[in-house]
């Protein structure tokens, strides 16, 4: 197991059954998504947003982040996870440091959860209301009238790149208030960038031990 406060790897007897098969499988999907986010911002932020197809793809690029999001976080959850896989997961916490200090990013699922039913949350604003689009881009060259619409209104669903932020917006309580929330991109790649450098150490560890 890879201990985070000296940095070295220690090769111990295993807790439990295939823990060697699990944390091969763990830390391998925990890089490959980590780094696929990391591509995904990356190609986001270097859109020209030049038409139709641009955004098309700017839709993608930022579904697809959240959906690695929910697929690293489901690495350290421990309250749905059951046998060895909560066993995998307590090691995880353990070797990445992963509480929501650390990650609060990536730690927060009303954006994921948004994406994954936006049927549903677009069903609560309709219904109430309240909606306002589907997805929107806020980009440089934006006509400024559109641009100033945009950012002065409650948009469900947009995407910022001059600020590198993305917003949806939220029915909250009994009283369905609306709840506007934004994250940042670059902070919450840099939550990326520190999920990846450690499952590479790991990863690098592990590719000069037999590890099942």
């Amino acid at each position: 197991m890879y201990d985070p406060k000296t940095g070295a790897y220690f090769y111990t007897t295993p807790q439990f059954d295939n823990e060697g098969k699990y944390r091969f499988e763990h830390t391998y999907y925990l890089k490959y998504n980590s780094k696929k986010a990391l591509y995904l911002i990356d190609q986001l932020f270097s859109l020209n947003m030049r038409g139709e197809n641009d955004i098309f793809l700017a839709h993608v690029f930022i579904d697809s982040v959240f959906q690695s999001a929910g697929l690293i976080y489901s690495r350290f959850r421990l309250d749905k996870a059951t046998g060895n896989h909560k066993k995998q997961n307590e090691n995880n916490i353990k070797e990445y440091e992963f509480d929501e200090r650390s990650y609060p990013l990536l730690s927060d699922k009303d954006f994921r959860n948004f994406i994954e039913h936006i049927e549903e949350k677009d069903q609560q604003l309709i219904d109430n209301g309240q909606f306002f689009g589907t997805f929107n881009v806020v980009y440089p060259d934006l006509d400024s009238e559109l641009k100033e619409k945009l950012l002065t209104s409650h948009q469900n669903n947009m995407l910022d790149l001059e600020k590198k932020t993305y917003s949806i917006l939220l029915v909250k309580g009994e009283d369905h208030h609306l709840e506007p929330k934004t994250i940042s991109l670059d902070e919450l790649r840099q939550e990326f960038q520190k999920i990846y450098d450690r499952s590479s150490i790991i990863w690098d560890y592990m590719q000069d031990s037999v590890w099942f």
